[in-house]
């Protein structure tokens, strides 16, 4: 290689060095990927989204800092809108910035091997990794003063000094405390300009300090008559100095230091030899070192990040004490003295690198992430948030009041926070919705918050609520009803004698089922959720009750009659269901078996037994077919007291005793419907033995497993359902056994609740969140592809899989039991019903939440989807759907609506 080849590579390798760290930062470390890093992240994202909306900084938004970082963020939300990524690319930015100036400026004064040697110890200091990918205002400003350190150390005249002066302003408008740099910033520029004769020192001192002053009086005008109070007063405030002293503050010090490990052994090491050596330009250094130290000694209380403006000298301390070393070592000729001398620095550099990885991993949030994604759920609702933890709202898409943007300990501590304010921010604003993780919630807003919000999720000292009656444009109740009618009518046109299809041509000529492979005969109905006729019925009859109009009970009427019509003689229906005929015989029949899956039998017994409870005069014929179904279900239970997949033995797990998709839960609640209404002991019996089966199933661990085997253990499903503890299924059983115990108190279906709950609560993957399937030897979550072969995540499943199945998330029916066993097992008779009526008010606000953004937005059609959807047909299950989101906005619009049943509940 030439000799200006070997100069390019010289030249290149600082460069190629902080590009492949910057790398490691993003992609090696797991800091980058943190939904949280430190509680400033997020105080600082939502001052720059208030900013990028258009509200002042310190006449509207509340800051303790100054603007330049603020203001550079607002500018990268308005190019990467809610974007945490971006934010912490500019300020890895700004720690490559800092890297290669200080590079700079150790090569200019000691060489490049002293530069290079500085570079491999700040770069590979926990803190400093740390602080280079999170939002956080100390590393710009710094990695500015930084820059102005090196621009001072050339000696280009009085312009190089102004130019300093300027970056050290542009430092000072990011973060006051770069001003601790000054002296040793003003020595260098004083000593790289001794050749210059003292008339050019003091000349340039002058042009330093003029530039500098001016940032700084940006700053103050800025901020006008909030430079002193929040600028200065909270860092200096003597709420914060009584709970400290300066003996506190050095050992905040030396904890954080003791962390940096490689940087402090070489710092200190430096130190000792500066102290001998005495080469130049130690004033400078020594200055950096010294005056933050002692500032931060007597600065109480210190921060932790506070602690990385002594990173920088004691990396200039170590890298030039280091490369000395090596340069020692490698002029003795020898040649053990020449190998030592190139294994030192990649012994250093390989062991801070394995030390900074073998650091404990970070807190990865699963609290706050569980936060974000409540605050999202809700998102559509708009407003801002009233949160102890702006960076939840940031995450969610959403603005805090300008007040409480900066929502810090500091800040509470100080009393610039109180009770008062928050409450003012909650009558100002009206936030759809309030979040606290971080401080306890004050009883005087507490009191505010249960007059005018619902509380939806509670996870230890975090709790998220969201406003009763949410301030969107909801129809009124006429469009509504005028909107609604029109859809049913609609609907009541391609039914065939009262009862529907899955889906059906507007002219009723082509009816399928829920898969258009399915054709139905002309005179056949769809029982199969979601799309079944009982479960249109129930939505007629909910809509009759809301409106009081005649005609959707008589059109559930009919459609109860075409279930009716539609019972084979054994007592049960398939799912393309026909009419039966005269019933001579009511032995299972040959073709069209009926079906036990997805609930269909027990939803039918509901659906007419609920129109039993509001018609009267129709209990003779709907008794006849309800307690025929009842007594279908009496007779095809199994000896285990469950009941199968499915009759025929056409797969492995057809016969096994299955709770998956909710089926011997569902016909057991069934059961309890069917005893209290009639009375019948052979409903009872059957109860019994199905309880018995739930408790036997119940696992050490506290959970069930979807289906069984003849002798009551865990059997695998389809190829991708091992035998495993199964979250969703769990919540069934504990839905069932909360029902039987409130019905008939019994001890030991009550342990069963307390133990099952306890599991499900413990077992989720963060709060809020659960997988499906859980191993029952060691707990851990299991997850299976179609071929059979587990994996570690769902995205390690093939794409088919990991989009086809419910294998992890925010599972309502787990959450919901959850709470309502809670609200069961507690000392307060009026607890359950409480809670039920909570769970059905925040399913309620969330769907309206939904119609925000949805297909079918608050506008010319009332919120609801149009007839017509998927390939121009009319699809039962879009019925139901409109259903849902009617009675929602019926509540939203202050309309009285009853609790959902828990049917309902387990459908949200």
């Amino acid at each position: 290689m030439t000799r200006r080849g070997i100069d390019a590579l010289k030249a290149g390798l600082p460069f190629a060095l902080v590009a492949a760290w910057a790398a490691w930062a993003v992609w090696g470390f797991s800091w980058f990927g943190l939904y949280e890093i430190n509680p400033d992240e997020g105080l600082n994202l939502a001052k720059a989204a208030l900013v990028g909306a258009g509200h002042d900084l310190y006449a509207d938004i509340w800051s303790d800092q100054p603007p330049l970082l603020t203001h550079a963020l607002a500018l990268v939300q308005q190019l990467f809108p809610w974007s945490v990524t971006a934010a912490r690319c500019l300020v890895l930015a700004s720690a490559c910035l800092l890297l290669g100036a200080l590079y700079s400026l150790v090569q200019r004064l000691h060489g490049r091997a002293a530069a290079l040697a500085t570079l491999l110890l700040l770069m590979t200091a926990p803190l400093f990794v740390q602080l280079s990918v999170s939002v956080m205002v100390g590393l710009p400003a710094i990695a500015l003063a930084v820059l102005a350190m090196d621009l001072a150390s050339r000696r280009w005249g009085m312009t190089g000094a102004a130019l300093a002066g300027g970056v050290f302003a542009l430092s000072l408008q990011t973060k006051l405390f770069t001003g601790l740099m000054a002296p040793a910033l003003l020595l260098l520029l004083w000593q790289c300009r001794a050749s210059e004769g003292l008339r050019r020192q003091w000349g340039a001192l002058g042009a330093f300090g003029v530039a500098a002053a001016a940032g700084l009086a940006f700053v103050a005008a800025s901020a006008g008559e909030a430079f002193f109070d929040q600028l200065l007063r909270p860092h200096v405030a003597q709420e914060l100095r009584q709970a400290h002293d300066w003996r506190l503050s050095a050992e905040a010090i030396w904890a954080v230091l003791s962390q940096q490990r490689m940087l402090g052994i070489a710092g200190l090491a430096g130190l000792l030899w500066w102290g001998w050596r005495r080469p130049g330009h130690s004033g400078a250094v020594l200055l950096w070192l010294g005056v933050p130290a002692v500032a931060l000694v007597g600065h109480t209380p210190v921060w932790f990040h506070q602690v990385l403006l002594l990173l920088p000298p004691l990396a200039w301390l170590g890298g030039v004490a280091l490369a000395a070393l090596v340069t020692r070592l490698w002029s003795t000729g020898a040649r053990a003295g020449r190998a030592l001398a190139m294994a030192l620095p990649a012994a250093l550099a390989g062991g801070a690198v394995w030390l900074v990885q073998a650091l404990p991993a970070p807190d990865a949030g699963a609290l706050k992430v569980s936060m974000g994604e409540a605050l999202r759920r809700f998102a559509p609702l708009g407003g801002y948030v009233v949160t102890d933890s702006p960076m939840d709202a940031f995450r969610a898409g959403l603005l805090v009041p300008p007040s409480l943007a900066v929502y810090s300990h500091k800040r509470v501590l100080v009393g610039a926070i109180t009770p008062d304010d928050v409450l003012q921010a909650l009558q100002t604003w009206r936030p759809p919705q309030v979040a606290f993780r971080r401080f306890p919630v004050d009883p005087q807003v507490r009191r505010y918050l249960v007059d005018h919000y619902v509380q939806t999720t509670a996870w230890g000292a975090a709790e998220h609520h969201v406003i009763r009656q949410p301030d969107v444009p909801v129809p009124g109740p006429a469009v509504l009803g005028a909107r609604w009618r029109d859809l049913t009518q609609g609907l009541v046109a391609t039914g065939v004698q009262g009862g529907y299809a899955a889906a059906v041509s507007a002219d009723g000529a082509r009816r399928h089922g829920e898969q258009l492979s399915k054709t139905l005969r002309a005179d056949a109905i769809w029982m199969r959720p979601p799309g079944s006729t009982p479960r249109v019925g129930a939505c007629l009859l909910q809509m009759a009750a809301l409106t009081g109009d005649a005609a959707y009970l008589a059109w559930a009427r009919e459609a109860a009659r075409a279930v009716v019509r539609t019972q084979q003689c054994v007592g049960g229906w398939s799912a393309e269901a026909v009419p039966a005929g005269a019933c001579l015989d009511t032995a299972m029949p040959s073709r069209q078996r009926p079906a036990l899956d997805e609930g269909m039998t027990a939803e039918a017994i509901g659906f007419l037994l609920d129109l039993r409870a509001r018609s009267a005069a129709d209990a003779r014929w709907i008794d006849a077919s309800a307690t025929r179904a009842l007594d279908f279900l009496v007779m095809t239970q199994n000896a285990q007291g469950a009941w199968p997949y499915d009759f025929l033995r056409g797969k492995s797990y057809s016969p096994l005793a299955t709770i998956n998709d909710d089926l011997s839960t569902s016909h057991l609640r069934a059961l309890l419907r069917g005893y209290r209404v009639y009375g019948h002991e052979r409903y009872r019996q059957a109860l019994e033995r199905g309880v018995g089966f739930l408790l036997r199933g119940q696992s050490r661990r506290g959970g069930w497993a979807q289906q069984y085997d003849a002798q009551g253990g865990a059997a695998p499903g389809r190829s991708f359902e091992p035998a495993a503890l199964a979250t969703i299924e769990s919540a069934y059983v504990l839905h069932t056994l909360i029902e039987v115990d409130r019905w008939r108190p019994d001890p030991a279906v009550r342990d069963a609740i307390a133990r099952g709950a306890w599991w499900l609560t413990h077992t989720a993957l963060r709060p809020g969140f659960w997988a499906r399937f859980h191993d029952y030897r060691d707990g851990q979550p299991l997850y299976q592809d179609r071929d059979g072969r587990f994996v570690a995540r769902v995205d390690l499943l093939s794409l088919e899989r990991q989009r086809g199945y419910r294998w992890e998330g925010p599972f309502p029916e787990v959450a919901h039991a959850i709470a309502l066993a809670e609200a069961h097992l507690s000392a307060d008779p009026a607890a359950f019903d409480t809670a039920r009526g909570r769970l059905s008010q925040v399913a309620r606000i969330a769907a309206v939440a939904g119609l925000a953004q949805a297909e079918a937005p608050l506008g010319g059609n009332a919120g609801l989807l149009p007839l017509q959807g998927e390939q121009g047909l009319i699809w039962a299950a879009d019925f139901v759907r409109n259903c849902q989101r009617a009675q929602a906005l019926w509540a939203a619009g202050g309309g009285a609506v009853p609790p959902l049943t828990l049917e309902a509940l387990l459908r949200e």
